[in-house]
């Protein structure tokens, strides 16, 4: 099998790349950071896809290599022979694996296959995780790990039919043991053991319990005696109860009906007392309202009458001298303005001269003299005749009031004869105004008024004694206290041994209940012990095919270990000049001899044991690859290597490339192939 040339349409830091393969040995030195792990994972992920299971970004292949520009195809295509025929395998990724595309084509043929899952294993008739064990070979992962796959590859060569089944079917066989035995006491071995220890004491419990429940069962007899005989007590009192309840119910009515009748009889002497102002006369509310209105109206008219005698008084106080003397004083004004104006005029002419007569100002105060004394003479002849005709009104107007005076008088004494007439026919204990009299005839009517209806409701009350038996007589009956407080206590009794008897009845009825539950836990009991049983038989069973298969296995592996290790030792020749001699076991594991004592690798140089893993892959392939040759990919795995052991590495790869296709990378120079 050869690849003949690889297109990168988009992977990690590459695109749009060609890569021609036609050599055997094809080497590719760039400096670090060009691509080249890319370019060897491109190779792998167009025949395995993508590993996008981890979280982290170094172990997520689709997201680590998924181009940052989403337009761009994420994928490409590689050219191979396999066999006699030429093939391309095109796969392009997307977000998810459910959306990658994968096409092959038969390049001689045309024809396009559309079963397209998993060509890597097909071709290689390996698993991924064999492929990077074996042809693909990183500085990232040197060490060879055994693995299903691997195996299923050497027993296929030796002719093992279902060889890759064996891995699954030890797996199995290992989880079916641990399901019945596992390390800590776990397992359905150990869970049952503990089933039947936990329904052991579950029995013994349900024994423990029957004995409680027949020993319960005793005092729940004597409990229910006692329960019964005090519901006897309580029925006998409480009827006892009943007919001195109502004994003593006839008691306090016959109380009540003397009561009531005694307030009767008070009420019938009051009525009579009451009845005696009225002297056998009916009168009515309304009447005696209507002189009671009488009564007010007097005070009425005493009161306006009393305004008019204050009128008269007024208006017979001196309104003449009045009227004079306001009529003197004008006139005195008018007259003293009119000296004044004068006298100033002479004032002025004896200061002035008599030239000063001939002056505005002399002019003007000889005219106001001359008004003021005219004005005068004119003011006390206009208030004479005024005041003599308001002395006439004055009089009309006191002989109208004295003559409203009389009538009042008049009315008043229709009245009082109205009222004095009216009181005349009652009696009254003390002598008592006209006001005074009807009022207390107004309140002794009301007063009436309530004792007959008193006396009404005390009637009717009487009467409905005497229906509820108030009048019966009793004979003498226990006392009522008495039986009451004994009830009570009875009842209290009754009701504490009634919640006593209940929990006794409750802890008889859970004791029986677990009790009755033995035979049901016995036969679990059973069940339990015939399970552990049948599991310790299928552990056996178990743990026997196991160590048969493992036995198989390793006499299977044997027979592959010797070419293996003679191949091993081919490789480890050309490194080491015949100097070292490697054994390996069925689990490729490498132990060195050395001057006649075996080494683990692990006491050598990490160089040399990259170079032990080397020749191990190399083994590997020589191996399992017995028909169809692989390519086989170096991504820069000599980096730890020295200068002699680099260049033994060096021609061993020379030598490799003429039976194999090698692609190798290398970012020096130093450690171009």
């Amino acid at each position: 099998m050869k690849i003949k040339k690889c297109y990168v349409s988009s992977f990690g830091c590459i695109k749009n790349k060609e890569f021609d393969f036609s050599e055997n040995l094809t080497t590719v030195l760039e400096e670090n950071g060009w691509g080249k792990s890319n370019l060897a994972s491109f190779i792998k992920c167009i025949f395995y896809g993508l590993s996008d299971s981890k979280k982290s970004i170094e172990e997520n292949e689709r997201t680590k290599f998924k181009p940052w520009n989403s337009i761009e195809k994420f994928g490409g295509y590689i050219e191979f022979t396999w066999g006699e025929n030429q093939y391309k395998l095109e796969r392009f990724f997307g977000n998810k694996s459910s959306e990658d595309t994968v096409k092959l084509t038969d390049l001689s043929t045309g024809k396009i296959y559309t079963d397209t899952t998993n060509w890597g294993d097909r071709i290689f008739q390996i698993d991924e995780e064999g492929f990077l064990s074996t042809t693909f070979l990183s500085q990232k992962e040197m060490t060879v790990k055994s693995n299903a796959s691997i195996t299923a590859k050497f027993n296929s060569i030796f002719d093992i039919e279902d060889s890759q089944k064996f891995d699954m079917v030890v797996k199995k066989l290992e989880d079916k043991i641990k399901l019945y035995k596992y390390r800590g006491d776990k397992g359905l071995i150990s869970d049952t053991k503990n089933q039947i220890f936990a329904v052991s004491e579950e029995i013994e419990k349900a024994n423990l319990a029957g004995k409680t429940a027949d020993s319960l069962t005793q005092g729940v007899e004597l409990l229910e005696k006692e329960v019964n005989e005090l519901d006897r007590q309580t029925t006998i009192l409480t009827e006892k109860v009943a007919l001195a309840g109502e004994a003593q119910a006839i008691l306090v009515k016959k109380q009540q009906y003397e009561e009531v009748e005694n307030k009767k009889n008070v009420l019938l002497k009051e009525k009579e007392t009451l009845n005696e102002v009225f002297n056998d006369n009916i009168v009515s509310e309304e009447q005696i309202l209507d002189y009671l209105g009488c009564e007010k109206e007097l005070d009425n008219i005493e009161i306006r009458e009393k305004i008019l005698i204050d009128d008269v008084k007024l208006l017979r106080a001196q309104p003449q001298q009045k009227s004079k003397s306001n009529n003197n004083v004008l006139f005195g004004a008018f007259v003293a303005l009119s000296v004044v104006s004068i006298v100033t005029l002479i004032a002025l002419c004896i200061v002035f001269g008599v030239q000063y007569f001939a002056s505005t100002f002399s002019i003007i105060l000889i005219c106001l003299s001359l008004v003021f004394g005219v004005g005068s003479i004119f003011v006390k002849k206009f208030y004479n005749n005024l005041n003599n005709s308001k002395t006439k009104e004055t009089e009309q107007l006191i002989d109208a009031k004295l003559a409203e005076i009389d009538n009042f008088n008049n009315i008043k004494e229709q009245y009082k004869l109205k009222i004095d007439s009216f009181l005349s026919r009652f009696s009254f204990k003390t002598q008592l105004g006209r006001f005074d009299s009807l009022t207390l005839l107004l309140k002794t009517l009301k007063e009436l008024k309530i004792v007959d209806k008193e006396i009404l409701e005390t009637e009717n009350r009487l009467e409905l004694l005497k229906k509820d038996g108030a009048l019966r007589d009793i004979n003498g009956e226990d006392n009522l206290v008495v039986l009451k407080q004994k009830l009570q206590e009875v009842r209290f009794e009754f009701s504490a041994k009634a919640n006593e008897l209940a929990k006794k009845i409750s802890e008889v009825k859970y004791h029986r209940d677990r009790a009755d539950l033995k035979t049901e836990l016995e036969d679990r009991k059973n069940d339990l012990v015939q399970k552990l049983e049948d599991y310790k038989n299928q552990h056996g069973v178990l743990t026997k095919t196991l160590e048969y298969l493992k036995t198989a296995d390793t006499n299977l592996k044997i027979k592959y270990r010797a070419p293996l290790q003679e191949s091993l030792n081919k490789y480890l020749s050309y490194i080491s000049n015949n100097k070292k001699t490697a054994k390996i076991d069925i689990d490729l594991n490498v132990n060195i001899e050395e001057n006649g004592s075996d080494f683990d690798v692990a006491y050598y140089s990490k160089g040399y044991r990259n170079l032990f893993e080397i020749c191990k892959r190399f083994a590997l392939v020589d191996v399992l690859f017995t028909g169809e040759k692989p390519f086989i990919i170096l991504d820069d795995p000599f980096y730890n290597l020295d200068d002699e052991k680099l260049s033994l590495s060096l021609e061993l790869i020379k030598k490799l490339s003429n039976e194999y296709q090698i692609i190798y990378f290398a970012c020096h120079e130093s450690r171009r192939a």
